[in-house]
């Protein structure tokens, strides 16, 4: 009977392991999705901007 349950243990382990293994892989996912969001957010964004804003600077002395 230990043998029977010993399986029946292992085989709800390597279950929940591939259900941690899924949603790790998903999380990661969603991560990856967000950064690739947020680099072409800030990619527009630079974009927009005049090209020319910033290059000079004008002193007074």
């Amino acid at each position: 009977m230990d043998a029977i349950m010993s399986i029946a243990a292992m085989s709800v382990g390597i279950s929940q392991e591939r259900t941690q293994d899924s949603v790790g892989v998903a999380v990661l996912g969603k991560v990856f999705d967000d950064m690739n969001s947020s680099a072409e957010m800030i990619t527009e964004m630079s974009a927009g901007s005049d090209p020319n804003l910033g290059v000079n600077v004008d002193l007074s002395v």
